[in-house]
């Protein structure tokens, strides 16, 4: 698998965690909940690193694939 296509699939993977943190952090407004802020912090921290660098989210989803790997066998 060529670099392209890794960063693609890191991108992904943190569009994916982004959109699930985006639904969380409406519900938490919706809600009241207090831990909220944080919720909105990781999802910027996701986006972010989906949109402009992806070497911020390469460390998850690099535990992600492992995690994938231990369930498969």
């Amino acid at each position: 698998m060529n670099d392209n296509q890794n960063r693609t699939k890191i991108k992904h993977f943190g569009y994916i965690i982004s959109a699930v943190g985006i639904v969380l952090a409406n519900a938490g407004m919706i809600r009241h909940w207090s831990f909220t802020p944080v919720i909105v912090l990781i999802t910027m921290y996701f986006l972010g690193g989906s949109m402009w660098f992806p070497k911020l989210i390469k460390p998850f989803y690099i535990i992600y694939v492992k995690i994938l790997d231990m369930i498969k066998k």
